[in-house]
């Protein structure tokens, strides 16, 4: 069993139950804690994480955030994981832009560049002088959205469109 199992069970376990708000704040701030320190997952990781009710404690946009926190941090272990769980392919982009929520307003994760990265919930990359932040994301499909002086414009993409757009930078394949 992974250390990022275990810590996510070990809060699952030891904390009490007469405090429903208490308990999902600790499992979210646990995930969190997992996926900022760079902690190994797996597969199995995951499915156990999904077993302790995680419609209960990760909000609306269930997996969402912590796949955009895994994106900010460059936990690529999670992102594996994640992608071969689900079945989602990346959606990869140049230059992007990621601005992630934290409640305690961590600095070194709510502003961070990388030529070419995953793209996420709330993530933004620059296309034909734009910068696109996407609002949506399923397993096939990605909507980004741009909004400045020229109005408002939606893009629906796959995998494959992201690839076409932002092709791989030749220095880095």
């Amino acid at each position: 069993m992974l250390p990022s199992q275990k810590l996510l069970e070990l809060v699952w376990d030891t904390c009490p139950r007469r405090s429903w708000t208490a308990l999902n704040t600790a499992m979210s701030e646990a995930l969190r804690l997992a996926i900022c320190t760079g902690m190994e997952w797996d597969k199995a990781a995951l499915l156990a994480v999904d077993k302790m009710k995680p419609d209960k404690w990760m909000g609306v946009r269930l997996w969402e955030w912590p796949y955009a926190q895994a994106c900010a941090t460059d936990n690529t272990s999670f992102l594996l994981a994640f992608e071969a769980w689900t079945g989602r392919r990346p959606f990869l982009a140049n230059d992007v832009r990621y601005e992630t929520y934290h409640p305690h307003g961590y600095l070194h994760i709510s502003d961070v560049r990388r030529q070419r990265g995953r793209l996420c919930l709330r993530a933004m990359a620059m296309l034909n002088g734009r910068r696109w932040e996407v609002t949506s994301i399923t397993n096939d499909r990605i909507v980004l959205v741009a909004s400045d002086k020229r109005g408002r414009s939606l893009l629906k993409l796959t995998p494959e469109d992201c690839r076409k757009r932002w092709p791989t930078k030749r220095t880095e394949q």
